[in-house]
């Protein structure tokens, strides 16, 4: 589907990526005005900002974040908050930027400014996990501790980067897990397991390259339950694509839904922001709920 030009609302996180955004916005607004595209900007502090901002997107023909993969997760929580079909232009200035990975977005702002043009509507799916809705994955277990540690070191801005994700994953390692006992009921079936990490993929995992990455449009979520094995084999599935996959200590299932529970309350996270403590979680895919602005098919 082409893109019609109408006023886009602009929102940019200015905690994103360690203050990427600030040098990014500039350049953007030149762009956009080059084009001849109106646009109207809010600068926000964090996640709840965005959020709010999104919710009060209606009257936009679209709305362009300026921010990781955090900032896309506020804004498309925002966006379904308010019902609002509005479709979503990403201007990539995180920490990590998995999904405009997945999307194929560029990653210099004027570029993927241009897309605003240039490129072409794609209607996707993303995943919810009790109310929250995530567009690369959830988890508990590793990559939730992770998500943890980055974003207490990114707050002295001393790292930037996807390494900040591995150091932060090796450092982790290096001290052990404690797997977790985790009940899994998942098409009809209920599992228990002991697990390390629990990831659910939408599109791209957050930390783990070596589990796969999602699909984005076929209403189904890739559930990997990650139990205990050799040091060396968990950092090698830090660093190698799909190294995970088919590992004997890795159970994967495709799925619409599935319902995670464990003894005690433990910290998840969905797209790197923390969720609060939670002992159960129930998570769906939403079949093509959101709008994307992506490059043109080749």
């Amino acid at each position: 589907m082409r893109l019609e030009r109408g006023h886009s609302l602009l929102i940019a996180n200015r905690l994103a990526g360690g203050g990427r955004p600030e040098h990014a916005i500039p350049r953007v607004r030149r762009t956009l005005d080059a084009l001849g595209i109106p646009h109207t900007l809010r600068v926000v502090d964090g996640y709840d900002g965005v959020v709010h901002a999104a919710e009060a997107a209606r009257g936009f023909d679209r709305v362009v974040v300026v921010g990781g993969d955090g900032t896309i997760n506020g804004a498309v929580n925002g966006l379904l908050r308010a019902g609002a079909d509005i479709p979503l232009a990403i201007v990539p200035a995180g920490t990590g930027n998995e999904f405009v990975r997945a999307l194929g977005v560029p990653r210099a702002p004027e570029d993927a400014a241009r897309l605003l043009v240039t490129g072409t509507l794609r209607r996707i799916d993303v995943g919810r996990v009790n109310g929250t809705a995530f567009v690369n994955s959830f988890g508990i277990g590793l990559d939730a501790r992770v998500a943890a540690a980055v974003r207490a070191w990114r707050r002295g801005r001393w790292l930037r980067g996807r390494a900040i994700y591995y150091l932060a994953g090796m450092r982790i390692l290096a001290a052990a897990i404690k797997p977790e006992t985790v009940e899994v009921h998942v098409d009809s079936r209920r599992l228990e397991s002991e697990a390390v990490m629990v990831s659910v993929v939408n599109a791209r995992p957050y930390l783990a390259r070596g589990i796969a990455n999602g699909t984005l449009e076929d209403g189904r979520l890739d559930l990997y339950l990650v139990g205990p094995m050799a040091r060396w084999r968990m950092v090698a599935g830090l660093l190698s694509r799909g190294g995970w996959t088919a590992h004997p200590q890795v159970m994967a299932v495709r799925t619409p839904r599935v319902d995670v529970s464990l003894p005690y309350p433990v910290v998840a996270h969905t797209d790197g922001s923390l969720l609060p403590p939670s002992p159960a979680f129930r998570l769906e895919a939403l079949p093509a709920r959101i709008q994307v602005v992506v490059p043109p098919l080749q």
